[in-house]
């Protein structure tokens, strides 16, 4: 509840990158409770997120973040794809 209330405060105020951090955290706790397909949903939105406001790094962690979960949901190329994404961002600065 309190990350879902931090999520909320964060869109509220408008806070793009927090926003973003924060759905990659419920992400992660989906994971972690076994729930892939909506860890996917919550790293989707955080990359969504990531992107329109230009926080490169948050994007590499909704990525990864996405790699996890398809690994989970046994869908190997979607999870190298979204990794080599990641890496190609870190790089790319």
């Amino acid at each position: 509840p309190l990350l879902e209330d931090a999520l909320r405060i964060a869109r509220e105020l408008e806070n793009r990158q927090s926003e973003s951090a924060n759905e990659s955290r419920l992400g992660q706790i989906d994971l972690e409770r076994g729930e892939a397909r909506r860890a996917v949903e919550r790293f989707e939105r955080a990359l969504d997120v990531a992107r329109q406001a230009g926080f490169p790094s948050q994007a590499v962690i909704a990525r990864m973040g996405l790699a996890r979960a398809f690994l989970s949901l046994e869908e190997p190329v979607k999870a190298r794809e979204e990794a080599e994404e990641a890496v190609r961002l870190c790089v790319s600065g």
